[in-house]
């Protein structure tokens, strides 16, 4: 049984009417049509917002890891997989706010995390066409996650790097978003790529040492080989039989980078080298140096001779 989003920050006031609304077609998404809409799986926890969630979850818990802390957000993924128990479905948790706190979900849920990673530069791409229709939400996200008050060091130094804007740690998120939106529509495209990519990089590293399967998202659209690979590990690992046939990935060319887009990359992968790795590795121990050779080919594009999968 998957759930769409459990960070999601609708979550804490959605309701039964809204719905209906919640639907690919309704925006410019490039995701498939499906027959319910998003968020419909939740439909017997809805009353005004789903059971048991919290407005912490979305953003504020983002890098927490400790155990003892984090006793709501277990229940409340331990509440969802027994509605799927009793459904007498597998669970599968489809995140987009796990990164920064694989390691805690890995310690309370063991089962089997799959990392899906997009070439960034692509994945800022889409964000950046969003906000030309009108839709800075992939914008502004960075900034809200880099922008607390309790972040990791690394992230503190990454944010004054930039000069992004620090909000109070009891500030709602909406009431966050509108106050961070007219600062992060105004920057340039290589500030907009440049902290997307200080994220994407720190990010992907606090979570590649507690993954048990890393899908190349560009691999598996363009290389039917890859694809096959992906399929029979998935077989072995939870006997699922998923073909991927129908995956497709949208690809920008080069005349839709930024200005100096090669020189953005660069940067940032000096920041994480003097800035920030030598603390991750001290707080991390299981980080090792082939999680590094493998986010650094996937930043520059360089393809590696044997795509590696299974960790």
């Amino acid at each position: 049984m998957p759930f769409y989003e459990p960070f999601n920050e609708v979550l804490v006031h959605i309701t039964h009417d809204m719905l209906p609304s919640f639907q690919p077609s309704n925006w410019d998404s490039h995701h498939p049509v499906v027959t319910t809409s998003y968020f419909s799986e939740y439909g017997s926890l809805i009353s005004t917002g789903v059971q048991g969630f919290n407005p912490n979850f979305t953003i504020k818990n983002y890098f927490r890891n400790e155990q003892e802390c984090l006793w709501d957000q277990a229940a409340y993924l331990a509440m969802l997989m027994h509605v799927s128990y009793q459904s007498h479905r597998r669970p599968v948790f489809n995140f987009c706010r796990s990164l920064g706190r694989i390691r805690w979900l890995r310690q309370t849920f063991p089962g089997i995390h799959i990392l899906l990673l997009r070439n960034p530069i692509d994945q800022w791409l889409s964000g950046r066409a969003q906000l030309r229709k009108g839709n800075p939400y992939f914008e502004i996200m960075p900034h809200l996650v880099m922008g607390q008050k309790e972040v990791p060091p690394g992230i503190r130094t990454l944010a004054q790097y930039w000069k992004l804007p620090q909000y109070p740690s009891n500030i709602a998120f909406f009431d966050a978003y509108h106050q961070i939106r007219p600062l992060v529509t105004s920057y340039s495209t290589t500030q907009s790529f440049g902290i997307f990519l200080d994220l994407y990089l720190y990010s992907t590293l606090m979570a590649l040492p507690f993954v048990d399967i890393v899908i190349d998202m560009d691999e598996l659209d363009l290389s039917p080989s890859y694809r096959q690979e992906v399929s029979n590990i998935l077989r072995e690992t939870l006997s699922l039989s998923l073909p991927f046939d129908d995956v497709h990935i949208t690809h920008y060319g080069l005349g839709n980078r930024p200005p100096h887009w090669q020189n953005v990359i660069i940067n940032a992968l000096q920041r994480m080298e003097n800035q920030w790795l030598p603390e991750m590795y001290r707080s991390i121990p299981e980080l090792q140096p082939e999680h590094i050779n493998y986010i650094i080919h996937k930043v520059r594009e360089d393809p590696l001779l044997e795509p590696r999968i299974r960790w």
